[in-house]
């Protein structure tokens, strides 16, 4: 793993950050190179790595994948070259986000990959415990992410919790929508029934101390939250949008509800609240999937299996 300062404002930095790149490489001699983000796919296009095999991983659902999203077509043009032409595999973090790569940038079935996102092991103190046998008289519902009103489904979580007059929703996370999150909240007179707790590291923690979880969004790649909800036994009510379908197993390990719907989201949640039996179901096999399916090992696994195929392609 090479880490190096490579801030790409400038023309400049760029070329820099491209000498750096390449100095590394001739000493280092990696086998691999494993390229993350937009600013990456700039660096390498440009550096001399020589014949080193390229694998990407596309992390998540983003506009500038097409053409009439809301990046520049420069951007656009980046991607689809350094994915067709020095990419020898691109990993998709879910099969959403996999058929959307291969939609938008023209990539055949052989060069594409999925390796879903994994989760961080829990605290041992928080490890034992975990299966949920009922929420509380006054349901704590929990929101994680970042403060974007559309994308992150806040508008519709709003609406869904002034039909849910017992409920209250806890808050972890801050973005450019918070003032208008906050707006929002007020105007539904529900300044009392939501706790902003900004963002926060211990996580899993918080986790504990909610009785449901909500992942209202348009669009998600993968849904990471909703994985560390069902690790910690926390039932998850999603969006059937993206990856999150993916994460989340309707009626197995949460549930699934059309997006941008706060009527069908708050009758989700009152259903749930009201049935214990199946909410103990949920967050018994909320855990059991997670822990099957989101470990760090079985990640590592793949991708070093990834690897071991370029380096035989290489040789």
């Amino acid at each position: 793993h090479v880490d190096a300062p490579l801030r790409l404002r400038t023309l400049p930095a760029l070329r820099r950050a491209r000498r750096v790149l390449a100095e590394q490489v001739a000493a280092y001699r990696p086998d691999v190179i494993h390229a993350h983000m937009f600013g990456a796919m700039l660096v390498l296009q440009g550096a001399r790595v020589g014949k080193t095999p390229v694998i990407q991983t596309v992390h998540g659902n983003l506009p500038w994948f097409s053409p009439r999203g809301t990046r520049s077509w420069m951007q656009y043009a980046v991607t689809r070259r350094f994915a067709r032409r020095i990419a020898r595999i691109t990993v998709a973090i879910s099969e959403s986000v996999r058929r959307q790569t291969q939609t938008a940038l023209g990539l055949s079935a052989q060069r594409l990959r999925t390796v879903p996102n994994f989760v961080e092991p829990l605290p041992a103190v928080l490890a034992s415990g975990r299966t949920r046998e009922r929420a509380a008289e006054v349901p704590r519902i929990g929101f994680v992410g970042r403060l974007q009103l559309r994308l992150k489904g806040l508008d519709v979580a709003v609406a869904a919790l002034a039909r849910l007059p017992h409920a209250r929703m806890t808050v972890l996370g801050d973005g450019p929508d918070r003032p208008a999150f906050e707006r929002l909240v007020r105007e539904h007179g529900l300044e009392e029934r939501v706790e902003m707790r900004g963002m926060r590291r211990d996580v899993y923690a918080q986790l504990r101390d909610m009785d449901l979880l909500w992942v209202p969004s348009r669009a998600e790649g993968f849904g990471l939250v909703a994985a560390e909800a069902a690790l910690m036994g926390l039932p998850v009510i999603a969006s059937n949008v993206g990856g999150l379908s993916e994460v989340v197993r309707d009626g197995e390990t949460g549930r699934l509800i059309p997006s941008g719907d706060p009527r069908a989201l708050a009758e989700a949640t009152q259903a749930l609240l009201a049935d214990p039996a199946t909410y103990r179901r949920l967050s018994a096999t909320g855990i059991a999937h997670a822990e099957a399916t989101f470990t760090r090992e079985r990640a590592a696994d793949e991708y070093l299996a990834l690897y071991a195929e370029l380096a035989g392609i290489a040789t």
